[in-house]
């Protein structure tokens, strides 16, 4: 895996069926949103959320990430040295998005876009809250040079609500192990 091509993003289901070790390994980037608490070697965790930020300044785990807010929270904590204050999204301004009332996964999600990742691999996206899978499809289509892989446990069960969306894949576990060890 090239890893500057790919790009792993955590959302807020936690993923546990899945092994990240020759991630790490790799050097692959991860953003974690809000608290995406595992044992990873995540490089990005952001939150628009005071009290998310604040259970992230206090908790050892998160002492390596730089975590990234949006510039109002940026202003209030800005003497902790882990802080950077997040990128101005121009998309999100198009599609008249607030900073302040987004999700944590989708401002992963923008980050990861915003930083010209061409694959970026999605883990834990909570798809059956309604605004989450329309927000992951208005942020695919604000994306369209970017390339978004849906990753999921093995199901035979096929997922369709992607099917008319050019740039979100639907993978399984197994076929990101596949895209591992080859790489």
């Amino acid at each position: 895996m090239n890893i500057q091509d790919n790009i792993i993003v955590l959302g807020k289901i936690p993923v546990t069926a899945f092994d990240f070790t020759r991630l790490k390994e790799s050097g692959t980037q991860i953003i974690g949103s809000g608290l995406a608490d595992c044992d990873l070697s995540i490089k990005y965790q952001i939150t628009n959320q005071e009290m998310v930020l604040q259970n992230i300044l206090n908790t050892s785990i998160y002492k390596e990430r730089i975590v990234v807010v949006p510039e109002w929270l940026y202003k209030k904590y800005l003497f902790f040295e882990t802080l950077d204050c997040m990128p101005r999204f121009q998309k999100l301004e198009t599609y008249n998005f607030d900073v302040k009332t987004l999700s944590d996964e989708a401002l992963a999600m923008f980050l990861a876009c915003w930083m010209e990742y061409k694959n970026i691999y999605l883990f834990g996206w909570d798809l059956e809250n309604e605004i989450e899978k329309q927000m992951l499809l208005s942020i695919a289509d604000a994306h369209p040079h970017n390339t978004i892989f849906y990753v999921r446990k093995p199901n035979p069960q096929k997922i369709g609500i992607f099917n008319s969306v050019d740039n979100i894949k639907v993978v399984d576990y197994n076929e990101v192990r596949e895209v591992i060890k080859n790489a």
